[in-house]
Formats: C-alpha cells, structure tokens, sequence
C-alpha cells in the first residue's frame, strides 16, 4: 500500500478511536449528571458522538479499512496513552 495511502487509512482509524472514546465519554457523564438542564445536554452529546462514530465506522469499512488484531491492540493502547496524559 502506498505511503499517504497507509497515513490516510491510520488517520481514520484514530477518527474512528477517537469518536469510539468521545461516545463513551458522553455516556458516563449522562450516568453522572442529576440536574434536568444537563440531562438533555447528556442526551443530545451522546447521540451526536454516536452519530459520529457511526459515520467514521461506516466511512472506514466503504474505504476498505480492515484491521489485524495487532492493529487492533495498538490503537486501543494508542487511546489508552490519550487518556492518561489528559487531566479530566
């Protein structure tokens, strides 16, 4: 596979991780929030964050992205390294 399109393919993947992350993210804070002002925001970042992912997921598989399980694992580390260099 060529260079850029081996680059274009890991970017996606990491849009695709990253949008897996901010859905998560958006479920646990609706399991947190209480006040009825917040709920609705909860609601509303969680079905956009799942819209997203489903789109880059989709958009991912229509390019012909596949993954072996060692890519698999690297970018599930890649994400875990995000998330504890990241405060918050």
């Amino acid at each position: 596979m060529p260079a850029r399109v081996e680059r274009d393919s890991e970017d996606l993947c990491c849009l695709v991780q990253g949008a897996r992350e901010e859905w998560q993210h958006a479920h646990s804070y609706f399991d947190w929030v209480t006040e009825p002002g917040l709920i609705d925001y909860a609601i509303y970042w969680s079905l956009a964050a799942q819209s997203r992912y489903l789109y880059l997921l989709q958009l991912a598989k229509k390019s012909g992205i596949t993954l072996s399980w060692d890519e698999v694992f690297r970018f599930s580390l890649a994400g875990e390294g995000k998330r504890s260099n990241n405060p918050g």
